[in-house]
C-alpha cells in the first residue's frame, strides 16, 4: 500500500483523503516510511518533523470525520525548502550560522499552505542562503539526485526536487532567482 499511495500525485491523494478512501495518518506514514528508507542515500531533510506531522494527520482525519470544513490540501504532507519560515521553527537557510534561529513570524506562502490543510514534515536542504547551482551545502551534506546518486540534485532548491521526485512528499516550495527551483526540478525529471 506504501508504494501505491507514494506514486498518487498531489490531487490524486488530496482526492482519496478528502474522500476517505485513504486518510492523511495512512498517506503521512507512508511518506515517512520512504524517507526513512531514501534519507540515508538521498539527504533531502534539513530537520524532519515525524512526530508534529503525525499528530497533524490525526487532527486532519478527526476533522473529516466531524465533516468539518476542509482546505485543497487537507491533509497532504508537504516539505518546503529551510528558509520559509514557520513561527517558534528553526530556519537555518541551509546556513551553520542559522541553525538555532527561530523566527517570530510566518512566511505568507506557509499560512496558506496551513489555511489550505496542508501537512508539514519538515525542513528540505539546499544551498547556504540559497545560493549555488548544484545544490551542495558543506553544512548538512550534499542533497543527491534519486536517479542517480553520483548525480547532483541542482540547486539551490535541491531537497525540494529530489524529495518530491524521489516521492517522499507530494510537493514541495523552493524559491528561485537564478534557477533555484528550475534547475532542481529539470535535473530531477520533474
Amino acid at each position: 500500500m506504501t508504494d501505491e499511495i507514494a506514486s498518487s500525485s498531489l490531487t490524486e491523494v488530496a482526492g482519496a483523503i478528502a474522500a476517505k478512501e485513504v486518510s492523511s495518518v495512512e498517506v503521512t506514514e507512508a511518506c515517512l516510511a520512504r524517507i526513512e528508507c531514501l534519507q540515508p542515500r538521498l539527504n533531502c531533510f534539513i530537520s524532519l518533523e515525524a512526530d508534529g506531522a503525525l499528530e497533524a494527520a490525526r487532527d486532519a482525519d478527526r476533522c473529516l470525520a466531524r465533516s468539518d470544513a476542509i482546505g485543497p490540501l487537507h491533509g497532504v504532507p508537504l516539505a518546503h525548502k529551510d528558509m520559509f519560515y514557520r513561527a517558534g521553527k528553526v530556519s537555518t537557510c541551509g546556513s551553520i550560522i542559522r541553525r538555532d534561529f527561530v523566527p517570530e513570524v510566518t512566511a505568507t506562502v506557509m499560512t496558506r499552505l496551513i489555511e489550505a490543510g496542508a501537512l508539514h514534515l519538515g525542513g528540505l536542504n539546499m544551498s547556504e542562503f540559497a545560493n549555488g547551482p548544484t545544490g551542495h551545502n558543506v553544512h548538512f551534506g550534499d542533497c543527491h539526485n534519486p536517479w542517480n546518486t553520483d548525480h547532483v540534485a541542482g540547486g539551490s532548491s535541491s531537497g525540494s526536487g529530489a524529495a518530491v521526485a524521489a516521492r517522499l512528499i507530494y510537493g514541495a516550495l523552493g524559491s528561485d532567482t537564478g534557477g533555484s527551483v528550475r534547475i532542481p526540478a529539470a535535473l530531477n525529471g520533474l
